[in-house]
């Protein structure tokens, strides 16, 4: 994360939402020949909009991607393409493979926008630096709390029957909108809801019908382990090892309304600098 010259921190985030995400999918080490090349190929995936038509460029970088995996020995531990080869010698097959690719590119996403939205949140609460700092157990509670007051998943369902709720009725074919966000933010579940405060997880434990940041059910997200401890690296070794001070932001910010979740400011800007230096963090 450090930088040396005025820039975002979103380059520094996508390298580590990707490498570490690219280990645990295919045992890719960051460094490796492997590694270099597969992040070489996957660029113009990485910009492909999936709401649209595939481009002849995307075509073409997943065909690469496909025969990178092919070539990989999958032996790397813990990795899904190792667990795969073992549940199975003919896996991963096609469909196997192009999931792995395109759950890489949206939790890549996902990785990216948590870890803006906890850089903003430990900019408008440094205080919380220190106290990580001396109790690390307090960095899941930072994110959950962060995950409640700024992302959280969206859920869409499809009305399959007509039915009626609360003098209400939901036609058959209608897709209708959980608002999990906004039932984060209820005074029936959490005290003074719009305030930041972590501490209410060292507290509390709430139903999952209370808080689902990553989904709720048997569709809820997979990779909340792996997001936690990417996550929780990333702010660990911000406060353990470096000075740092926000030097940009702004509101927050959303593509289109029903399929973007809400972002911190593109004017978002981090100074870090080693702590031992002693020197005054550099934007």
């Amino acid at each position: 994360l450090a930088v040396d010259s005025p820039r975002a921190p979103s380059e520094s985030l996508e390298r580590i939402a990707f490498d570490g995400l690219a280990r645990a999918l295919f045992g890719l080490e960051p460094g490796s020949r492997e590694h270099d090349a597969f992040r070489s190929a996957y660029g113009a995936l990485a910009e492909q909009d999936l709401g649209a038509p595939l481009t002849p460029e995307t075509r073409a970088a997943l065909g690469a991607l496909r025969r990178l995996v092919a070539d990989l020995d999958g032996e790397a531990p813990g990795s899904a393409l190792r667990e795969l080869r073992q549940l199975d010698p003919e896996l991963p097959d096609a469909i196997c493979v192009d999931n792995l690719i395109l759950t890489l590119k949206f939790a890549s996403a996902n990785v990216v926008s948590l870890l803006h939205w906890l850089l903003a949140m430990l900019g408008r609460h440094p205080e919380w630096a220190e106290r990580m700092r001396h109790d690390p157990t307090l960095v899941d509670k930072f994110i959950m709390e962060t995950l409640r007051l700024a992302q959280s998943e969206y859920l869409y369902r499809v009305v399959t029957r007509d039915f009626e709720f609360e003098g209400f009725r939901f036609p058959r074919g209608w897709l209708i909108r959980l608002c999990v966000w906004e039932s984060h933010r209820t005074s029936d579940a959490f005290d003074e809801p719009e305030t930041f405060d972590p501490d209410r997880f060292v507290e509390n434990s709430y139903r999952t019908s209370d808080y689902s940041p990553f989904g709720w059910g048997q569709h809820a997200c997979n990779g909340v382990p792996l997001t936690y401890m990417i996550c929780g690296a990333v702010l660990s070794t911000l406060v353990a090892g470096y000075a740092w001070e926000v030097t940009g932001d702004g509101p927050a910010e959303r593509d289109f309304r029903h399929w973007h979740h809400w972002r911190p400011s593109s004017t978002l800007r981090l100074g870090v600098a080693p702590r031992f230096a002693q020197t005054r963090p550099r934007s």
